[in-house]
This record gives structure tokens, sequence and C-alpha cells, in this order.
């Protein structure tokens, strides 16, 4: 009967908290910015505080970089301070540098100023930096406490309280005035181990929250600042709690609860009535990686009018901020206009019949969510949307489904109320314009030796700003060289027009693009010049492979990546979770990767490569939710393999599109290298970026050898694949090469510096004749040779 009392009023109490109704507005600024956050604070003018608890902001001098726990500042609209991040705090006229690191950030809190205080354990110090500059003010070691510090808390009068993480024993509760200068202890020994306190604003009252032993919440009081601090109550039994703040506004005490409170749920924060001594307001935390073992909240502050919460938490996986509003979040109607009448003039868009949207991250980059129309036939094409204020958006506006501008990213920040962007398309603005003849060649003999191009039955064509990206610009083979391909098209240009161009051929597999030109706008660039247009004629971009390729930018030779990506937890492009995982997919721009055309419509199924989850093509796991496929790519493939995921393929889970994976545009990279044979690329779903390929070769055992060694392979004879281990007693650059019998090398396996240790190598030969093979190790003045035989 007891337990079913409390059951009952646990029950009530999470009632008692269902009128509150905060919006989650997702990652703050934006899903790239991740960390191990151990503290948040907000500043009078709005800007937001955090440093990690890993060194993970970088503090640049001259060509060297260190990683320090430094800050970073944004500010309420998602845009990074000018003096962010703070590496160093510069304290005594400029003579005393610190840089933040070795130390680890414990905490931030502004003070009775506004100004933050920073502090750090590895030494225990504290510094005080202007909000309004950046610049440091004091700086002092803060050993009193007895143990590594707490995050602070700050009275209205200025006087700052700093914990021990480890409570008990001789640590205190200690006291220090706002120069920084220690005053006396508060409270001896607090129970259990804390990362945070809170004090009153009259400085009478310190709220002291610990996350194990007992998990609750203690009050000491005092009478006056001359009176001494006494136990007066514990509340908040069973809660895990690693952040406390009070809302200036509403004058709650939010308090945190992660999984090791299991009265309550995790993770969340809850808004504590401090005069009827219960809980009245929460919201929870959308977990990125719902697997993470150290999701334990460790940072929270509220805007000045308190409506805005800024929550952070300790896992270095998790977005490194989360913003909530309080209520539903008010919008601003925002008007985006786009001048198409020099792109018709152009040629490049018929009006009676062309389609206009604008995509970004407000739509999840979803072209066909957002149609543009020209209702006064003016050209002009217009459409309303209602966007969050202080939100940062990039976008595009595209034709015809897949005819994205040719520029970088326009970037925008929605203000309060509404307002109008307008703009040409592609920042085309039709200055007088002459008609000019644009001529292409590019050099097509990889992808023909290769075997990915075929001269007799694919076309090849550039596209770009000057045709729509359209394909019409056919090129053909040249008469002096049938591996260069050439074409020109009639285009109106202007001395100092930028032409946006890329090659692309049709297979019968889809449309293959060229990836990953060196410029901001991901298009190759093509200024035209004066003499360009007095002759008529310009050659757009020097003579060069497709790809910009070269030996040294391709692989010598067939690899195979093996694309690994983990789905727990997994959401889409808008930050919405999946109802489920039915299927996984990959796509991309290298054969036999393929993108789907604009939209990624169900028809296009065949043009993406399914992944499995069922312990084979290299799953090493069923059923973990860890997808895998091995992807075979020929030779003379780019170093750099762009890519993309998504889940249910044409089914009514893909949450309404098959691209869903990190918002269109946004993809994965994977650098490899010329002699590069066989690795993985792991991911997780929805973490774009670059990333090197993990190449096959694993270290085994902890121990140090003391001599150099080259094992036989095993087995031996083999087919297709066989295992070689090396041993290394000291630091150094290893190659590991395989030779046939003529002497050729066939596979480089190795080219890396390498720690001392013992390492396992897996060579794949299945694109070997059987026969005898030679491996050959070298390793600072080391070198062995031993045979194999493959036997298919």
């Amino acid at each position: 009967m007891k337990k079913l009392f409390t059951m009952l009023a646990i029950v009530a109490l999470f009632a008692s908290t269902t009128n509150a109704q905060w919006t989650d507005l997702g990652a703050f600024p934006d899903t790239s910015y991740t960390g191990s956050t151990h503290g948040i604070a907000v500043d009078p003018d709005g800007k937001i505080w955090t440093a990690p608890y890993y060194y993970e902001v970088p503090w640049i001098v001259g060509e060297d970089t260190l990683m320090t726990a430094g800050i970073r500042v944004f500010e309420a609209d998602g845009t990074e301070a000018s003096f962010s991040p703070i590496t160093t705090v510069e304290t005594g006229g400029g003579f005393i540098v610190d840089t933040l690191f070795p130390g680890r950030c414990r905490g931030l809190t502004a003070d009775e100023n506004g100004n933050i205080v920073y502090v750090a354990s590895g030494p225990s110090k504290m510094y005080k930096i202007n909000y309004k500059t950046g610049e440091g003010i004091a700086a002092v070691e803060i050993p009193e406490s007895g143990s590594s510090p707490t995050q602070p808390g700050i009275s209205d009068n200025g006087t700052i309280f700093v914990g021990p993480v480890v409570g008990n024993g001789g640590n205190q509760i200690v006291m220090y005035d706002t120069d920084l200068n220690y005053i006396g202890n508060a409270v001896d020994g607090p129970p259990d181990i804390s990362r945070c306190l809170e004090v009153s604003p009259d400085g009478n009252t310190i709220y002291w929250a610990a996350f194990t032993g007992a998990q609750q919440l203690w009050i000491y009081k005092r009478a006056d600042e001359f009176s001494a601090f006494e136990l007066v109550d514990t509340v908040l039994k069973g809660m895990s709690i690693e952040t406390i703040r009070l809302n200036p506004a509403t004058g709650l005490l939010w308090v945190s609860n992660d999984a090791r409170g299991l009265s309550y749920t995790s993770p969340t924060w809850f808004g504590y009535d401090l005069e009827s001594k219960t809980l009245v307001d929460s919201f929870h935390y959308a977990a990125k990686d719902t697997g993470a073992a150290d999701l334990y909240p460790r940072g929270l502050d509220f805007s000045p009018d308190g409506m805005t919460a800024y929550v952070g938490t300790f896992s270095a996986v998790q977005y490194g901020i989360m913003k909530f509003v309080k209520g539903a979040a008010s919008t601003s109607p925002i008007t985006f206009e786009c001048d198409m009448s020099v792109q018709i003039r152009k040629g490049n868009f018929d009006a009676g019949t062309g389609a206009l949207t604008v995509a970004g991250t407000f739509n999840g980059w979803d072209t066909g969510a957002t149609p543009m129309l020209d209702a006064d036939a003016d050209s002009v094409y217009a459409v309303t949307v209602d966007l969050n204020p202080g939100d940062s958006i990039k976008f595009k506006f595209v034709m015809n489904g897949d005819g994205w501008e040719s520029i970088p990213d326009r970037e925008y920040v929605v203000p309060f109320g509404a307002d109008t962007y307008h703009a040409f398309f592609d920042n085309d603005e039709g200055r007088t314009a002459t008609e000019i003849t644009l001529s292409f060649q590019v050099n097509m003999e990889f992808e023909i030796v290769s075997q990915r191009f075929n001269p007799a039955t694919d076309t090849l064509s550039a596209r770009g700003s000057f045709n729509g990206w359209s394909g019409s610009t056919i090129l053909t083979p040249s008469v002096g060289d049938p591996n260069i391909y050439e074409g020109t098209e009639q285009y109106e240009s202007f001395d100092g027009d930028v032409i946006y161009f890329k090659y692309a051929y049709i297979t019968p597999s889809g449309t293959n693009w060229e990836t990953n030109p060196p410029t901001e706008s991901k298009n190759y660039e093509y200024t035209v010049t004066a003499d360009d247009i007095s002759n008529g004629f310009a050659e757009v971009g020097a003579l060069r492979y497709y790809n910009n390729a070269t030996l040294e930018t391709v692989v010598n030779q067939e690899s195979v990546i093996r694309f690994i990506v983990d789905m727990n937890g997994a959401t889409d492009g808008n930050g919405t979770a999946f109802p489920s995982i039915d299927d996984v997919f990959i796509a991309g721009g290298n054969p036999p990767l393929a993108w789907p055309s604009g939209g990624w419509p169900d028809s296009d199924r065949d043009l993406v490569i399914f992944m499995v989850d069922d312990g084979t093509n290299g799953d090493e796991t069923a059923g973990d939710n860890f997808w895998t496929m091995e992807v075979t790519f020929p030779i003379y493939s780019p170093l750099e393999i762009e890519y993309k995921y998504g889940a249910n393929w044409g089914l009514a889970s893909n949450n309404g599109a098959n691209d869903n994976e990190g918002g269109v545009g946004n993809n994965h990279h994977i650098q490899l290298f010329p002699s590069f044979w066989y690795g993985d690329a792991v991911d997780v779903f929805g973490s774009m970026g670059t990333k090197d390929v993990v190449n096959g070769i694993k270290e085994v055992g902890s121990g140090i050898p003391e001599v150099y060694s080259l094992d036989q392979n095993y087995p031996n004879p083999f087919n297709p694949s066989t295992v070689i281990n090396f041993s290394i007693p000291e630091s150094g650059l290893v190659t590991l090469k395989i030779y046939n019998v003529l002497g050729q090398e066939v596979a480089e396996l190795v080219n890396d510096v390498k720690p001392a240790g013992n390492y396992e190598v897996t060579f794949d030969a299945s694109d070997l004749t059987s026969g005898m093979y030679i491996y050959t190790i070298t390793a600072g003045n080391f070198s062995s040779t031993k045979k194999m035989m493959l036997l298919k």
C-alpha cells in the first residue's frame, strides 16, 4: 500500500508539470556545433557563453594549433560574437596571460554586472571576463574549497560562492568578493558529489545539488551576511541534479535530472517553486544520440526576460546547446522574391511552363515544398513563409525542380516582424551583355580507362549558369585526341561575369556529375574578361581531366569501401525521429554511387545502393542498427568520395522525403589516398562532414614488441583474402607492399607513420589471378619479404 501511495504521488507530481509549454527550437546555433558542454551563461545583452570540458576550442598561434577548453560566445541570432572564441585571458594590464589549457571548464555564471565568471579545474582557477568586450578583468587560483570547483553561484551584491565537486570531509563551500578575493567558508563538508550550486539574490540561501549518494537538493540559510549558514531543508529526493539555475524573471529554481535519478523523467529540466515546494514547470531534452552513456546535463541559463532557455549536456556527441522558448514560438512572415527577368531573356527559364521554388534549412531543402508564383506577370516570383525570429537560415532558389542557383548558399537572419528578401536568380542583374561563344574542353581518359564512361553509349555535357544547368551543351571527341571532349555554347555575357559550371555525363545508371570543385560555390568558376568580350570568344577554364584528376589525385587501382552507418536514434534533416528504420540506402557522386534526380523520386530507386543489417556484405553484427555495404570503386576514382545516406525509400516512414539525411546539398565526404585498396567509412546518420578512410590496419594486443617482425600470412594458400601480421618496436614510417612474380607492385597495404605496436592487415585479392605473390615490409632500417599463394 505504501508503494502504491508513492507511485500515485509521483504521478501527481508529474501531472502538476503538464501545463508547462516550452517549444523545443532544436540545436543552437546550428547542428554543426557539438561538444562536451560544461557551462552556459547568458549576459545582459542576451549573448550565450559556453565552454566544453574537453579540449575542443582551437587556439591558433602562427602555424601551430592548440586545443583548449576555451569559451565560445554567440549572439542571440546564432552568429558568433566578434571576440569569440576566447582561448586566452589577459589580466594585470595585459602583463599576465592565461591560456584556457590545461584547465577544464567547471562552470560559467554571469555576475551582478553581467560579466562572466569562468571556473576551471587543473589547477582550480577563477576568471572574470568583460561581457561586452571579452577582455579579462581578473584571475585568481582558488584552492580554498579543497577539491575541484563547482559552477559558481553569485548574489546581487557580487559575492561569489564556489563549492567542492567532492563534498564531505574537510572540503567546503567558500565565498569570494566581486574582485575575486577570498572571504571565507560558507558551509563545511557539504555532502556527496556535486557539479553545481545556486544562491538566492540576497546571498542568504545556498542550494546545494548532488547527483550521487542521497541524490537530492540541500538548502542552507543564514539570517544575514554576518550569520552562519545552517541546513534547513532537503527536497527533490531521488533526483540526480547536475545543473541548477534561478530563472531571473519567474523566480523558479530550475534543476535537471539524468538517467541516474530513477524517480523522475530524464533528461529533463524542472522548474521548482520555492514557496509551494512543488515542481510547476518542465521541458524535456530530445537527445541527438539516445544511446550515449554520458547524457548528463551540464549547462543551463535563461535569456534576460526568462522566456528562452539554453541547455547543454556533457556528451560530446550531442548538440552543444539546445534552445527552448516559453510558449508557442512567435513567427515572422518573410516574403521571398526572386527576379527571373534576366533568366527569361537569356532563355534559361520559360515563364509559361517553368516552375520556381525556394529551398533551404527552413524546409529541409525540399525543392517542392515552397513554390513561388508570379501573380502579376512582372517576372518577379514570390512566396511568404512564417519563420522563427533569430533563426539563421541558408537557402537557394531552384528552377524546375533541380536547377539550383550556382552561387554559394544564401544566408539570412530572420528578424522580428515582417520582412522581404529580394534578389535576382544567381544574383545576375542583367548588365549590358554581348553574345559570345563559350568553349569547353575536358580530358576523359581516366573515366574511359576505368570504364565509368563509355564513349559509344554515354553522353557528356557542360552544364552551368550559362544554360540553366541543363544537358543541352553536348561535348564530343576532338579530331586530334579521342580522349579530349569539346563543345561550344552561345551566351550573352559581360566583363566580370562569373560562369559557374561542371561537366556531367549520362549513363544507363544515371547522371554522373563532377564532385568537390575547390571553390566556395562548389562549382568550377570562370570569370569573363574584357578581351573575351572583344574577341567574342572565351575558353572556359584550362584543359583539365574530368574531376580535375591526375595520377596523384586518383586511386591507382580498383578499391573497396565498406560503408557503415549508425542508425540508432536517427532523425531526418529537420530533426524529426523516424518512426522505424525499415531500410537504409546510400547515394553519391562517384560511380558506382549515383545521385537520384531532383527531389529523389520513388522511381529512382534503382539509382541508390541498399545496405544491410543482417551479418552479410561486411556487416559485423546482425540487428544492431549499424547498416553496412561494401562498394567496389573502379580504378582512377577520385581521392574524395561524396555520398549520403537515406532511410525508408518510398515508405511512409521516410518522413515525407527520400532525401532525408542532413538536408539537401549537405553530404558526407571521405578522403582516400592513391594506393588505397580497402577500408571503412564509419558514420553516424545525420553527422555530415569530411573524414579519412579507416584503411583496414588494426592494432592488436597492448604490449610493445621488442623486435621488428613480419609474420607469414594466414591462411596460406588463400582465396580471396588473407591476414598479415607485423610488429614494430618503435614509431616510424611503415610500408607494406604486394608484388607479383614479375616484380610489379599490385597493392600497397600500408604507407603511414605508425606508433610502436603489433598490427594486423587484411589483404583482399579478389581482383588478382591465381599464383605466387610476394609481400615486403620496410620500417626504419628493417626490411623483410615473404611469399604467399593465391589459389582460386
